[in-house]
């Protein structure tokens, strides 16, 4: 199980956070991943 978890800071002193995972098993065949972040950005 990996999970990815990023910071970044701007020199503008904006902050950026990010969660993602990939390969979650649902069956031995099908796979599926996630994705959230502090830009409102996501995918399930």
């Amino acid at each position: 199980m990996l999970v990815n978890f990023q910071a970044e800071v701007y020199h503008d002193g904006i902050v950026r956070l990010s969660l993602m995972r990939e390969d979650i098993p649902i069956t031995k065949r099908i796979r599926a991943g996630f994705m959230v972040n502090t830009d409102k950005e996501f995918y399930g």
